[in-house]
């Protein structure tokens, strides 16, 4: 960040910029959208097939079993075992493709919250700067009042003096002095603590506040804001949808699941105490090798009722997600209609 006496005067898009850089709200949710995205990557992982290999050597001393002849021997023996095997989910309820889509939905909601987080940023910072701005003006405004209030002070003075005006014409004028004094105090105040804002909402370092342009022009838009583009697109990006594939997921776990497999394996063994009784490495590695075709067919019975909660609670969220729904539906358009109003 640039060190206070080396700021030049900021405008308002630098404001905004540099607040929605550095807020904390923003950077929590670009991480958070990092591990939708590792979501969504294992969602999708979980629907290929499943690889994996393995390698074991085991020498033996004293007595052990002959793999060939499958005697007792006597002789130092090596075991060099090989094997791979893979796995595929072949139907699981479509809990698989649901949590998919689950969590593309979730990776969608992530970017709307990152971009809500960035206009929030935005528009705190401007919010704070115009005050700063409004304020700037305001002990302007209230200086020169006080300028004036001052030369009519010294000038009623003068003419008590000359015996043109009374003493109550001048303590008159001298509680507006003091009026005005307190006015300009206020709005010093008022533009100090408006700085405090900004350097809040900008998230900028402790102990300085940014120069700002305070000359701007701002237009007036014309014509008249329809929100119910707002509100469609509020609703298209809701939670509800995420929550109702949650539940399908959950409702998944009550039917069979189906699963195909196969492997590959071979070995090879040697005696260490005559290496010449058994055939060379590469002869054994095909001589041996088998494989294996598998199914598995699961069908769930009972399991302490785990499935049956999960798919509740499940249910519960997709109903409270409903609800939230319909109440931010009613405060976006009170929230619209009110600012629409005010503009």
């Amino acid at each position: 960040r640039p060190a206070a006496d080396t700021v030049s005067a900021m405008t308002l898009d630098a404001c905004m910029a540099y607040a929605v850089e550095h807020n904390p709200n923003v950077r929590q949710q670009i991480y958070a959208n990092r591990n939708y995205r590792q979501e969504y990557i294992a969602s999708i992982a979980a629907l290929v097939p499943s690889i994996s290999a393995s390698a074991s050597a085991t020498t033996s001393f004293g007595r052990s079993v002959d793999p060939e002849t499958n005697t007792y021997t006597t002789v130092a023996n090596l075991d060099n075992s090989y094997s791979l095997s893979g796995q595929i989910p072949v139907f699981a309820g479509l809990s698989g493709i649901n949590t998919v889509r689950a969590a593309r939905v979730m990776r969608l909601m992530g970017i709307e919250e990152l971009q809500q987080a960035r206009d929030e940023a935005a528009l705190n910072a401007m919010q704070a700067y115009f005050d700063v701005v409004y304020y700037t003006e305001s002990v302007r405004l209230a200086r020169e009042q006080r300028q004036t209030s001052a030369a009519n002070l010294r000038k009623s003075r003068k003419l008590y003096e000359l015996g043109l005006k009374s003493a109550a014409d001048v303590a008159e004028i001298e509680s507006q002095c003091a009026s005005d004094d307190f006015l300009l105090t206020q709005q010093e105040n008022n533009l100090a603590l408006a700085k405090i804002s900004l350097c809040e909402a900008m998230n900028y370092p402790s102990g300085c506040c940014p120069e700002i342009v305070a000359e701007i022009a701002v237009g007036t838009p014309a014509g008249a804001a329809a929100y119910g583009a707002v509100l469609a697109y509020a609703l298209e990006k809701h939670p509800k949808e995420q929550m109702r594939l949650k539940y399908s997921v959950a409702k998944g776990k009550y039917y069979p699941s189906v699963s195909a497999g196969g492997g590959y394996s071979t070995n090879f063994f040697m005696s260490l105490d005559d290496r010449s009784l058994y055939a060379p490495f590469g002869s054994q590695l095909r001589d041996n090798r088998g494989y294996y075709f598998s199914a598995r067919l699961s069908i769930p019975i009972f399991g302490g009722l785990t499935k049956r909660t999960s798919v509740n609670r499940a249910r519960n969220n997709w109903r409270i997600a409903e609800l939230q729904r319909d109440a931010t539906l009613r405060t976006l358009q009170s929230e619209v209609a009110q600012a629409y109003q005010q503009m």
